[in-house]
């Protein structure tokens, strides 16, 4: 059962080195959900600006404005005790979890190999594995989208709900 006010997002891991979002391991080790599209910080823009900047100083061309919108939405839509999936490859699920922490943006310089760690962006997540996530939906070819909501999506939630190993977490909403 869903808290009200409660938004799920699916978020991509690339199970591959890819200095755009760290690998599903990494994101479980670390406690948290990040990626690195485009090197700009979101807190006072609004959504069009967000575009804007991400186009302007998007990591991985074309796919600027895209990216610039999820970053955005990260810092300013996600909330702690927000529920997450992990997925990769548009169809495994690796893992769940209630985000834990707002956003945050990585300050200092950065290397690929700390974007393969780190990345620039992200929110703190208490996870769980999903052992027999393995081709468990398919989203569609070529979707370069890391971080949606898809609170509403109403032939996805079910299935992503069955993963949920016990009830979700209940509590007050911070932030």
């Amino acid at each position: 059962s869903a808290t009200v006010g409660r938004k799920y997002w699916l978020a991509k891991a690339w199970t591959q080195p890819n200095q755009l979002c760290p690998s599903p391991e990494v994101h479980l080790a670390n406690g948290d959900y990040s990626f690195s599209p485009a090197d700009f910080d979101p807190a006072g823009m609004t959504l069009p600006e967000a575009r804007i900047e991400g186009k302007a100083t998007t990591l991985f061309r074309p796919y600027g404005a895209i990216f610039g919108a999820q970053v955005w939405r990260m810092a300013h839509e996600a909330n702690v005790g927000d529920v997450i999936f992990l997925e990769s490859d548009n169809r495994h699920l690796h893992a769940w979890g209630t985000i834990t922490a707002r956003y945050e943006r990585r300050s200092g310089k950065y290397t690929r190999a700390s974007l393969l760690k780190e990345g620039l962006h992200k929110v703190g997540v208490t996870w769980h594995a999903i052992k027999k996530g393995k081709d468990a939906f398919r989203i569609g070819k070529g979707d370069n989208l890391l971080f949606r909501e898809v609170t509403e999506r109403e032939t996805l939630m079910p299935i992503l709900l069955k993963f949920i190993d016990g009830p979700l977490p209940t509590g007050s909403r911070q932030g």
